[in-house]
């Protein structure tokens, strides 16, 4: 179709040393501050327009389009779940959670031939687990206090 498909991860800018940047240091502020702020975009080349397709997305790190381009794959780190954007039929438009609950933080997505993948290059711990599943309140007080040790 021409469209490039891209994620905006956070909207904490990755600070510069020198010639590199370090994105690890924003991922890791972006994951204590408990706040969705990625996003899912599309550039229309032709029109030379950016869009925003989703938005509330914890850490969108990774797009993939399916062979027959009737959906995108978005990697969700911080949630460790792929996220489903179907750009056709009855859902168009519509982000649902393809698979929850995995064992690891995604990273990255592909879509090749018949399948789709995202490779987990870290395992969960059991902190981060806890901390995801309490309620929200709790959940920013105890990350805020991590954060001042």
């Amino acid at each position: 179709s021409g469209m490039v498909y891209f994620s905006d991860a956070t909207d904490i800018v990755s600070e510069q040393e020198g010639k590199t940047w370090d994105v690890l240091h924003g991922y890791l502020l972006d994951f204590m501050r408990s706040k969705r702020t990625g996003r899912l975009l599309r550039y229309d080349p032709v029109r030379n327009k950016v869009e925003v397709l989703a938005s509330n997305i914890w850490f969108a790190n990774g797009v993939a389009v399916n062979e027959e381009e009737t959906f995108l794959m978005i990697s969700e780190t911080s949630m460790g779940r792929l996220l489903k954007f179907n750009l056709v039929g009855p859902d168009q438009g519509k982000l649902e959670i393809l698979v929850d609950g995995l064992p690891g933080f995604v990273d990255g997505a592909d879509c090749s031939k018949a399948y789709c993948y995202a490779p987990l290059p870290s395992s969960c711990p059991p902190i981060v687990r806890l901390l995801n599943s309490l309620p929200p309140s709790i959940e920013a007080w105890l990350k805020t206090l991590m954060m001042m040790l």
